[in-house]
């Protein structure tokens, strides 16, 4: 299959980064948006089977998004799995629910931000997949 990228120039150790953090942040964003204070824990509670489903849904197709990119710009394969697993996406999401649904958190203040900072994840997802450092 021909590749989707029609560049001329490779893409460089930064932007192979970016883009690969733009596709952790999109789910996080996503599972951010199911989580109190953007629901009550009442809701989260009542619903958490749909809510979990929506949450894995949405580490699954960054994943997938993730596994397409490289596929494209290599011409070699990975699983969706393996980019979940590489991309360590799971970890910082699971991290992030817990915090979010624990009694203890109090919402988030003015100028913190939602998501966590997934800068670390890329860069260790485009070091193993790319060999860049």
């Amino acid at each position: 299959m021909e590749s989707m990228y029609k560049g001329k120039s490779k893409f460089s150790r930064e932007q192979l980064i970016f883009v690969c953090e733009t596709f952790i942040v999109a789910a996080l964003d996503r599972i951010e948006a199911s989580l109190p204070t953007n629901i009550t824990r009442k809701e989260y509670k009542e619903n958490e089977v749909a809510i979990i489903s929506w949450q894995n849904a949405a580490i699954e197709t960054a994943s997938t998004g993730l596994a397409i990119f490289y596929a494209q710009l290599t011409d070699d394969g990975i699983g969706v799995g393996d980019a979940m697993d590489l991309s360590k996406i799971q970890v910082i999401a699971k991290k992030m629910i817990k915090e979010r649904t624990s009694r203890k958190f109090k919402g988030i203040k003015i100028g913190e931000q939602f998501i966590p900072n997934c800068r670390e994840f890329a860069e260790n997802f485009v070091h193993q997949m790319w060999d860049m450092k």
